[in-house]
C-alpha cells in the first residue's frame, strides 16, 4: 500500500532527477525521439493500418494493439508485463520502510517503475478515471511522439508540458482512487 501512495507523489511532482544546481525543477531536454518502443513488453505491436473505408461506422481497435497506428483517444491502458521488475528491485522494496525508499528502489529499475505506473493507471481507470484518461489521450493524439508513446504505455508524465490541462483532472482522480490498487499492482508487477 505504501508503494501505491508513493506513486501519487511521483505523478504529481515527477520522480525523475531533473533539478538544476539552483534547485529549481526543470524538465529533461526533449529531442522528440521516442526513448523506447511505444508498446509494453509482450504486447502485440500495430500492424498495417487498413485504409479501406468501413461501412459499419465505428472501427473497433484491439486494446492490446499499442503500436503507433492505433488511435489513442479513448484507448485503454494494456496490462503491464509482470517480468518487468527484477528480483533485485523486489528485494530492495521488501527492505524499505517508507515511500522514499520505495522510490529510490524503483528509480534504479525503470522497467519496474514503468510496470507499477502502468498498473496503477490501468487500475484507477477501471475504478472511474477512464473518462479523465480519455481527455489526456485525446490531447496526446495531437502531441509529440514522446507524449504519444507515454500515453500508449500508461505513463502520463510524458505529456506534462503538452497536455497539462488535460492531465490535471486525471491526476485528481488518480490520487482519489490509487489506494484501491495495491493488489493489482502486486499481481501485475510482483512487487
Amino acid at each position: 500500500m505504501r508503494l501505491v501512495s508513493a506513486f501519487a507523489l511521483c505523478l504529481l511532482s515527477g520522480c525523475y532527477a531533473a533539478h538544476d544546481l539552483e534547485g529549481a525543477p526543470t524538465a529533461p531536454p526533449r529531442d522528440g525521439a521516442v526513448s523506447r518502443d511505444a508498446g509494453a513488453p509482450g504486447v502485440r505491436d500495430a500492424g498495417v493500418v487498413d485504409p479501406r473505408p468501413r461501412d459499419s461506422g465505428m472501427v473497433v481497435v484491439d486494446p492490446g494493439d499499442a503500436g503507433p497506428g492505433a488511435p489513442l483517444c479513448g484507448s485503454e491502458v494494456p496490462r503491464p508485463d509482470r517480468s518487468a521488475c527484477s528480483e533485485r528491485t523486489r528485494e530492495c522494496l521488501a527492505r524499505c520502510e517508507d515511500s522514499d525508499c520505495d522510490i529510490r528502489c524503483l528509480d534504479r529499475d525503470p522497467a519496474c517503475f514503468g510496470c507499477v505506473l502502468q498498473s496503477l493507471v490501468r487500475c484507477v481507470n477501471a475504478r472511474g478515471c477512464q473518462g479523465n484518461w480519455d481527455g489526456l489521450t485525446c490531447c496526446a493524439e495531437g502531441a509529440s511522439p514522446a507524449c504519444q508513446a507515454g500515453a500508449r504505455r500508461g505513463d502520463p508524465r510524458a505529456c506534462v508540458e503538452e497536455c497539462g490541462d488535460a492531465l490535471m483532472p486525471f491526476e485528481a482522480c488518480f490520487v482519489a482512487k490509487q489506494r484501491e490498487c495495491g493488489g493489482e499492482v502486486n499481481d501485475d508487477c510482483g512487487v
